[in-house]
């Protein structure tokens, strides 16, 4: 990915649940049948925009982000209307600590010639979230179905691979080992002496978010005050934008297992573990042999693209749906002139003023695919200016 998608998806945190232990039994009903010892099936499009499959439900396709940070899968209600006849319930709560309880259905479908019977399932209303990031998708396969195999992504082959024998580790990494907060996948971090756990999320369209207690404890009260601070609105969920007091940095001596992030910059928020999004997980690909509780990711031989976090996020104005507007950004020298709200009338030779839902989603698509320097026009009252976007 580039780093003016990173101005839309800074920090987009998908459907990441608890559930209490009388809960846990319930979701993992599933059985498998596989017509071959390893399956294999193409991701769809590139996975700048997360890891993306096609699976048949009832006869028909649908697309499907895999998310090792959702408990439960989770079902698109505006495209599942006709599925009823639910189960149990179950609470779920998202990272900002959204709870609601949802009914659980159970549900039949195929990844490729596989069958996989009796999978629970939640509906989720995804509209708000799908028309604000132009993220058109028809579901989330969890951690309750992705917990019951092993899996492997070559990123150079856009191939996903699944069995129950545990794939080798040639030309990936050295394993680290998984524990498991229910069925969600955790591995270990580690700064210097300090160890902390962290969510393996391919589900979180970012790099690392680091909890703020753990950096206070690390380097001080002192060293974090000092820190870049974030203002606006990072976050967006099915629920809308949603606030989060957030701050980067580069951390010297952080690893996972033999993987170096020193120097990357990280995320600190509020948060109860830190996050493993998949900016990482995705780049050189990865094996998850869950069976066995061991994950290894792909052998880069070069720093992370993405280890530098972008300046800004812009969104739809909540005011007025046809303009768009600064709704995010680091405050930071080279942005001592911006403000939140500053309405974007002009990216490049692009006017943004009266956008319909397509032409906002078009205008994402040429900053995905285009490498270059923006040049964003800002307008404030009636006053205009300009900001160079690297």
């Amino acid at each position: 990915m580039n780093k003016s998608i990173c101005v839309f998806f800074l920090f987009i945190l998908n459907f990441n649940f608890s559930q209490t232990i009388n809960d846990q039994e319930h979701l993992f009903n599933g059985e498998i049948k596989l017509e071959k010892t390893v399956e294999t099936i193409s991701t769809l499009g590139d996975t700048d925009n997360g890891l993306f499959i096609e699976i048949n439900i009832n006869n028909k396709n649908y697309k499907f982000l895999i998310d090792t940070g959702a408990s439960v899968s989770v079902l698109n209600d505006q495209i599942f209307k006709d599925i009823d006849n639910p189960g149990k319930t179950i609470k779920v709560k998202d990272l900002l600590g959204n709870e609601e309880e949802k009914d659980l259905f159970y549900l039949d479908f195929k990844i490729g010639e596989s069958q996989w019977s009796n999978f629970a399932f939640v509906k989720f209303d995804f509209s708000k979230f799908s028309k604000n990031e132009c993220l058109k998708y028809d579901g989330i396969i969890g951690a309750n179905v992705l917990k019951k195999l092993n899996w492997k992504f070559v990123k150079t082959e856009n191939k996903l691979f699944f069995s129950k024998d545990p794939f080798t580790y040639e030309s990936f990494n050295k394993p680290v080992l998984v524990q498991w907060a229910g069925n969600i996948p955790i591995v270990e971090l580690k700064v210097n002496d300090h160890k902390f756990l962290a969510l393996l999320d391919t589900g979180h369209f970012g790099g690392i978010i680091f909890p703020d207690y753990s950096y206070i404890k690390e380097f001080g009260f002192g060293a974090f005050y000092n820190l870049t601070k974030g203002k606006g609105d990072p976050i967006s969920t099915v629920a809308g934008r949603q606030k989060l007091s957030l701050k980067k940095a580069q951390i010297e001596n952080l690893s996972l297992g033999n993987y170096n992030f020193s120097g990357y910059e990280v995320t600190v928020a509020a948060m109860k573990f830190s996050n493993i999004g998949n900016k990482i997980i995705l780049e050189n690909g990865f094996i998850f042999n869950f069976l066995n509780s061991e994950i290894a990711f792909g052998i880069s031989e070069q720093k992370s693209k993405y280890a530098i976090l972008p300046k800004i996020k812009i969104c739809k104005s909540e005011t007025n749906k046809n303009q768009i507007e600064l709704c995010f950004f680091w405050k930071e020298s080279d942005n001592k002139n911006l403000k939140l709200g500053d309405q974007i009338i002009q990216i490049d030779s692009i006017a943004t003023t009266n956008l319909n839902d397509t032409q906002y989603c078009s205008l994402l698509d040429y900053l995905r695919h285009k490498n270059s320097s923006k040049k964003v026009t800002f307008k404030r009252g009636s006053k205009e200016f300009d900001y160079i976007l690297n």
